[in-house]
Parts: structure tokens; sequence; C-alpha cells
């Protein structure tokens, strides 16, 4: 937890948040079993009256802790969902450049299907000699086409959203397990 000044405002505030959650509740479950302890060991001395006000203390307190877990739960999935936002965003900046970087080389190299003249032809022609020259320095694993080598670079990746399954190794945030 040392780093996180790294991350953003809403994400150190929420895992500050749920830390101070998670104290309360380990603090709320040892007073409970203290008090359990104790009440166990002067059971018989007790009214049925004490004992029906102390269990429905003991229930109260773990009602409590019950509440403080769902908390902290909603904070960790807003957390999540904050996260997973970021990263969408991100993922539809990357698409943007790719397609921005595509659209640029073909611009620049005259990509455009149809188009043809003097210069386009002279480019081809200097395009071929450099080519073959590089066959000889170079294997082809490297693509290229008529129309300007490397072209192939700019292939967009798919974007499939799927929802993924939660790793059973992933650690657990609180004592819930959760």
């Amino acid at each position: 937890m040392e780093k996180l000044d790294d991350l953003p405002p809403f994400i150190c505030k929420s895992a500050a948040e749920m830390r101070e959650l998670d104290e309360k509740v380990e603090k709320l479950v040892r007073e409970i079993e203290l008090r359990v302890v104790a009440q166990v060991k002067n059971l018989k001395k007790f009214t049925k009256e004490q004992r029906i006000k102390y269990y429905k203390e003991t229930q109260a307190m773990y009602k409590e802790v019950d509440k403080l877990g769902e908390r902290k739960v909603k904070l960790a999935q807003k957390m999540y969902d904050a996260v997973d936002t970021h990263i969408k965003e991100m993922d539809q900046q990357i698409t943007d450049f790719h397609e921005v970087q595509r659209k640029k080389y073909k611009a620049e190299h005259g990509v455009n299907p149809g188009t043809s003249n003097s210069t386009d032809s002279q480019r081809r022609r200097s395009n071929m000699s450099s080519v073959r020259v590089d066959k000889r320095k170079k294997p082809m694993d490297a693509k290229s086409t008529e129309n300007g080598p490397f072209v192939d670079h700019f292939k967009q990746a798919p974007l499939t959203s799927v929802d993924m399954p939660v790793d059973p190794n992933e650690p657990t945030y609180c004592i819930c397990h959760q």
C-alpha cells in the first residue's frame, strides 16, 4: 500500500476508507469473541433475561459487522467499476489513435486505391529497386505491399468484451473473504 500516492484520488480515498472499515470490523469481531467467551464462562450465573439480553447485544454487534462488510463490498465494487471504466476509455483512445495513425499513413504514402500518377509510379519503381537490394540483406519476414512497406503494422487487434471469471487465487481484501 506504499504506492497509493501514485493512484487517482478516488482510488486512494476509497482504499483508505476500506482500510478504516476493515479495522472497525476486526475490532468488533474481537470484542464479540471476548463477549461470547465471557458469556459461556458465566452462563450458569446469568438469569434467563440476562442471557437473552447478552444474546441480543451480540446479535446486534454481528449485524453491525455485516453492515460494515456490505459497505466494504460496495466500496470495492465502486473502485472496480471506476478502474474498469478508465480501462475502457483508454482502450477507446488506443483504437482512435490507431485509426488516426492508419489514416495519416495512408495520406502520406498515397495508399488510396485507384489513384495513380507519374509520381506514384516513380515511387513504386524506386521502392522496387530498394526492395531488390533489401532482399539480399534481410529475409522476407516483414510484409510489404505494392503501395508501401509495412502497412500491416497498423492492423487493429480485435477488442473483445468478456466477463472474466473471478480468479480463485486473487487475494481477498477483507475478513469476509468476498
